[in-house]
């Protein structure tokens, strides 16, 4: 699940990585600028599409998507 994710930030051409530069696990990707408001949708509905979830309003927050961490503790409460 990280794996897909990550390879879909550093690769889609959609988020702000430079070429070269790998995200860990603990990449402050708002922070950095990789994650932004327009394309945290983009985040959002690929993880709706490929893991079977569905955000609400309030699952929108910055400490969702802090770091891929992050993103996966969040899809994990989603999916108990």
């Amino acid at each position: 699940m990280k794996e897909k994710i990550k390879d879909y930030i550093q690769n889609s051409g959609v988020f702000k990585v430079n070429p070269g530069v790998e995200i860990k696990d603990d990449t402050k990707l708002i922070e950095s600028g990789i994650l932004e408001s327009f394309n945290i949708i983009t985040l959002v509905l690929f993880i709706e599409e490929n893991f079977k979830i569905k955000f609400e309003s309030g699952d929108l927050n910055g400490s969702n998507f802090k770091d891929l961490n992050s993103i996966i503790a969040f899809i994990e409460s989603k999916n108990k």
